[in-house]
């Protein structure tokens, strides 16, 4: 819904902030706080990650924060899941020095998947990763809704070394 991205292009005006959001409510949301609150260094990209990169094939990063994306729970539905193995892979494409990826869920299964994803990729690339107890950020819909249900979130840190 952008509440985290409003929060960051809020507090570093002199950074440059790119939401990917495929969904018309967060790119509704996302255009609502930004005019609200005249913010000008926040763009929005209304689409999938995927097409973000073909459209800009030479965009780098310095941070990404992957906030609670669909689990997909269902063990035939875990394909369909944003961050695997060739996400990842996809993204270091793009990441300058000293990058950082937080990702953030209330999924176990989730969790631990990116986890040996990360692993496996460290044989070709020098990335490290920490679990970690919490990060700066607003809490998204779907961690409110998860502290609700009494789901323990995860955090992960990745990044070069």
């Amino acid at each position: 819904m952008g509440d985290h991205l409003t929060y960051l292009s809020e507090n570093d005006k002199t950074g440059t902030f790119i939401g990917i959001e495929p969904f018309i409510n967060g790119i509704a949301n996302l255009l609502t706080n930004c005019l609200e609150r005249k913010i000008s260094n926040l763009y929005i990209y209304p689409s999938i990650w995927q097409n973000f990169i073909n459209d800009f094939p030479n965009f780098t990063f310095n941070e990404i924060y992957i906030l609670f994306p669909d689990p997909w729970p269902k063990k035939k539905h875990a394909k369909r899941r944003l961050v695997t193995q060739e996400f990842l892979q996809n993204i270091l494409r793009h990441a300058r020095k000293n990058f950082k990826i937080y990702f953030a869920t209330d999924n176990v299964d989730y969790f631990d998947g990116v986890i040996e994803g990360i692993k496996s990729l460290q044989k070709n690339h020098k990335i490290n990763f920490r679990i970690i107890e919490n990060f700066k950020y607003i809490k998204t819909k779907y961690q409110v809704r998860a502290d609700k249900l009494g789901l323990k979130s995860k955090y992960l840190v990745i990044e070069n070394h």
